[in-house]
Formats: structure tokens, sequence, C-alpha cells
């Protein structure tokens, strides 16, 4: 926790927890210690202590979460009061036959069903429906093997059946990220099976969708994110366990479902619960429409107001323990002035995240160029962003706090270079990269205007009693 190496007592990465669990001792009682530090010390301490000496703390787990290890509980009834995301995101189970919200999806070879653009999809797929190329050669030029869920025969039968071109998509792989799938949910895993793929097929059509996580493991919460399109499961952290998970505002009719991705346009439902808009339009003491909104109130509406309370600062702190263990929880309030005010800062914030906000075309940083464009090594120094080893290449005008700032797991202005290092930035990288800088800026003053509305209403917990 200070820093200094914490080593492992076995030969393998992976953090490691003991556990000694006594039968039939008629104490029931839950005990814990960490144990931090180089290798020999802790060998050390375990030679040295038993049982009776080692420095216990007694847990006392809480009945929904039931963890064993200590837990700041401060908070705990204020915060098991709201009302958990997936209940916000429910309006009758994707048309009662599944959940209305996955797992984010996942190709497992990205490096095949993923391209930086249209003309290298083309590219990759023509090759793998090609009838002139062997498996073999296929293969060798994509850098396939067979496996026992995925054949090369296989998937190459499954490109050529029907046109392989319609089926080149966008998806949202990394915050401000926006790549080519070859969208084919039957050669790689969508999250959960049928469900998944209904859930990701709402977002081939007019749509927007809340990007969380289950999780936070080893992580500060910052784990909120938008998108029109289909997500990537791994769209918000590296880390496994937390995944992106993806919760559409608008659910189409079920054939919308399959595979076909070009259908006439059908009139959607709106993925949120009753049972959740019946406890706002209560707390707000208004009616409800014919629809089940709350009265004077959009499904947009709320969706950006659950998006600005995921942005609120205070409520990441406030609630940080929570947000490590569980998905975030929606306090309701009883101002209409206050869920509309922060509707509208989460609706710039929306529109600042899918890069579809008029500010973000004026620029606030200035590229500057050497002779080399291709991204070799990403360094922030003095407010400048430099992408090659000599620093003749680079992006002036980041600020400290841009350059920090984190979308999940993800440092955004560094990881968006890194993923492309050894290739060299286009004019439209350049300008998408001072999109994002510009939309960056813009969230961390939104962000603390979302915390100086929510005062003006009585703050953390008043504003939502």
């Amino acid at each position: 926790k200070d820093g200094t190496r914490d080593a492992n007592v076995f030969d393998i990465q992976q953090g490691v927890a003991i556990s000694l669990l006594v039968a039939g001792a008629g104490k029931r009682e839950l005990r814990h210690a960490d144990l931090y530090g180089e290798r020999a010390t802790k060998y050390r301490a375990l030679q040295e202590n038993t049982i009776a000496t080692t420095p216990w703390t007694i847990l006392r787990p809480a009945t929904e979460l039931l963890l064993w290890r200590p837990f700041d509980a401060t908070n705990t009834e204020e915060y098991s009061s709201y009302c958990a995301i997936t209940e916000v995101f429910n309006s009758a189970g994707d048309d009662g036959r599944g959940s209305c919200w996955a797992k984010g999806l996942a190709t497992t070879k990205d490096h095949l069903f993923i391209s930086f653009d249209r003309a290298e999809a083309l590219e990759k797929i023509g090759l793998l429906a090609s009838r002139t190329a062997s498996d073999k050669q296929v293969a060798q030029q994509l850098e396939l093997e067979d496996t026992p869920y995925f054949t090369i025969s296989g998937a190459r039968a499954l490109v050529r059946d029907g046109d392989f071109k319609s089926r080149i998509r966008k998806v949202t792989y990394r915050p401000f990220d926006t790549r080519i799938i070859y969208w084919h949910p039957e050669l790689y895993d969508v999250g959960r099976g049928a469900s998944s793929k209904r859930v990701m097929s709402h977002l081939w059509r007019p749509n927007i969708a809340l990007v969380t996580s289950r999780m936070t493991k080893g992580e500060s919460f910052a784990h909120a994110f938008v998108s029109r399109v289909p997500v990537e499961v791994i769209g918000l952290s590296s880390k496994t366990s937390n995944n992106a998970f993806v919760f559409p505002l608008r659910l189409y009719p079920d054939r919308s479902a399959q595979l076909e991705l070009n259908l006439d346009p059908d009139q959607s439902t709106t993925n949120l619960s009753p049972t959740v808009m019946a406890r706002m339009a209560r707390a707000m003491g208004v009616s409800r429409t014919k629809s089940g909104m709350p009265a004077g109130l959009t499904p947009e509406e709320v969706f950006q107001y659950v998006y600005a309370i995921l942005f609120s600062p205070s409520y990441r702190v406030r609630y940080a323990e929570f947000l490590k263990v569980d998905f975030p929880r929606l306090p309701v309030t009883p101002s209409h002035g206050l869920l509309q005010g922060l509707a509208r800062l989460g609706g710039e914030l929306q529109e600042l995240h899918l890069l579809e906000a008029p500010i973000v075309d004026k620029p606030i940083t200035e590229f500057v160029s050497g002779p080399n464009c291709e991204v070799e090594k990403i360094v922030w120094s003095e407010s400048t962003v430099w992408v090659n080893r000599a620093q003749t290449t680079g992006f002036k005008g980041v600020s400290e706090d841009v350059w920090n700032f984190h979308i999940g797991g993800y440092q955004v202005c560094e990881k968006w270079l890194k993923d492309r290092k050894g290739r060299r930035l286009t004019r439209q990288d350049c300008d998408h990269y001072q999109k994002i800088v510009v939309a960056l800026s813009e969230t961390l003053r939104l962000m603390g205007e979302i915390d100086e509305l929510i005062e003006q209403h009585g703050g953390w917990p008043g504003a939502f009693v």
C-alpha cells in the first residue's frame, strides 16, 4: 500500500489468498489479515507467527455483498436505497425473452474481425471469403489456426454465405476509438448467448446505450461511457473482471435481433423499468404518461440524468467502496429542477463523448510535425503529447488534467495513441485526437458543474431524499 514492491510467496504473478476453514468448532466468525512486502519478509512473518498471534480483523459481511475482506460500510443504507442500473434498464426482459442488458462482444480474434477502417476489413474478410486461396494460404496471411471453437474452413463457409460486405459495421472498441467489425455472431462470442445477441442487435438501429462495469477491481470508478453501436467486451478496461456491460435505451421488435442487418424501421420501445419510472414520478409528485414516463420527462432525459450522476465526482468518491463490487446504483430525486438540470449536463456529456458536440470541431491544441509522423513513443511533457522518440511530432496544448483523465481503466490520451504504435498518423487521425482533447477538457468542466448543481439542491444525500 505504500508503493513498494509486493512480491508473491509462490513463483506466479497472480495474487494469493489463503483460506483456513474450520468445521465443527462451534464458533461462527470470519477473520481477515493482509500481508504485504517482499517474499523474504512474508516468509519470515509466516514462519514466526501462528493463527493466535496474527493481527486479525473481525469481519461482519453485509447480507447483500458478503465480502470476505474489510469494507467501509458507511452509507450502506443510503446507497442500498438507490435503484440498481440493472433495474433501471429493464423494461420487460427484452420482449419477455431475456435481459435488456448484456456484456460487450468478444471476437477472440480481434486481429481478424476488427479493423481500423473499412478498406482493411474488406481486405481481410475478402481473403477469408476467397474461393481461390487455400485454407493454408489464408491461415498464413491472416495468422490463423484451428481451435476447438474455430476452424478456418468453417469460418470461410459462414463468411461465404451471403454478402459479407453488408456485415461490415462500426463498433466501439475503446473510449473514443470506433473501429470496423465484421459482424457475424456465429463466428465469435458476444457474451451470453442468444440474449446478448439480441441486446447487441438493438444497436444496429437508431439507439444509444450506457456502457458501465459490474465491478471496478483494482481501479477507481470511472467506468461510464456511451455508444450508438455495439461495444467490445474490454471497451472500458483490460481487466476481465471489469468487463463492459451495455444497456441500450431503445428496444426493437424481436425479428431485428436476427442476423439480418437491413430491416425497415419499426416502432421501438423504451428499455426503462415501469417500476423505477413510477418511483421517479412518485418522488416528484407527478403523474405518468400513457407510455409510463413521469409527466414532463422523456426517456432521453432519464438516460442523460443517469449519465450525469455517474460522472459526478462526489458520487464516485462517496460510494467508492460500493462501486468496486457491483453495478452502480441510481438515486432518485424529488426535484424536477435538479433532474432536468442534471439531464441537460448529462446530455452535453453524451454529445461530447460521441464527438457530436459542435465544440469538438474547435481545437484547443496545435499539431506540430517533424519528418516522421509514425507513433513510436508516447510522452507527455510541458503540456505537449509527443508521439516520436525525437519529440518533434506531437500535440501542444494538452493540460495535465486532460492527459491524466481516465475512462474506465484507460488513460484516454495515452491509450488512443498507444494502440496506434507503429502506424503513421493521417490527417484524420490528428483531427480525431484533437477532438478527444476538447471532449475531455469539456468533460472536466461539466463534472464540476454537476457537483455544483447537486450542492445547490442539498448535496449528498439530501438532494435525493
